[in-house]
C-alpha cells in the first residue's frame, strides 16, 4: 500500500465504524472506556458524548490528549485482515452542543446519553495515525486538517 493511500484508508475504516476504546489520563493513571462515536469532517474529528461527571470527563479537564483504537473485529474478518487504528487526538470541552448533538443523533438515534441533562459531547481533533493492518503490518502517520 502506497503511503498516499493509507491516510484514505485509515479514514474509511474510521466511517466503517461507530465505536471505539477512548483512552484519557487522569491522576491515578490511564483509564480506558468503551464509547460510540460519530465521525464527521471525513473521519478527520469524532465525536464522543458522556455524562459531565464521569472519570474520563474529569481526566479530559485536566488533559485533552486522548488516544483512541478502532478495529475492524466486529467484522469478523480473518486475524490477518483485521485492520486497527490508533489515533492520537485533542478533546475539546467548549464546543457548540446543539450542533455535535445533531451530528451525533444521526449516527445514533436514540442513543441514552445524549437526551440527558448531565451528558456532553466532546470532539476530538485527530493529529496521528498508527495504522496496523493484521498484526504486523504498521504505517504511522500525522493527520493533516483541512
Amino acid at each position: 500500500m502506497s503511503a498516499d493511500s493509507a491516510p484514505e484508508k485509515a479514514l474509511a475504516v474510521i466511517a466503517s465504524q461507530n465505536s471505539c476504546v477512548l483512552a484519557t489520563i487522569g491522576p491515578e493513571g490511564p483509564y480506558t472506556s468503551l464509547m460510540a462515536y460519530a465521525q464527521f469532517d471525513g473521519g478527520r474529528r469524532l465525536i464522543l458524548v458522556m455524562e459531565k461527571d464521569s472519570t474520563k470527563h474529569r481526566n479530559l479537564k485536566q488533559d485533552p490528549r486522548v488516544s483512541i483504537l478502532v478495529d475492524t473485529r466486529a467484522s469478523g474478518a480473518d486475524r490477518d485482515l483485521i485492520v486497527a487504528l490508533t489515533l492520537a487526538g485533542e478533546a475539546c470541552l467548549d464546543a457548540d452542543q446543539e450542533v455535535l448533538a445533531e451530528i451525533f443523533e444521526k449516527s445514533h438515534p436514540g442513543f441514552p446519553l445524549s437526551g440527558r441533562p448531565n451528558s456532553v459531547f466532546v470532539p476530538i481533533t485527530i493529529s496521528s495515525i498508527l495504522m496496523l493492518n493484521g498484526p504486523e503490518k504498521a504505517q504511522f502517520f500525522p493527520l493533516v486538517q483541512p
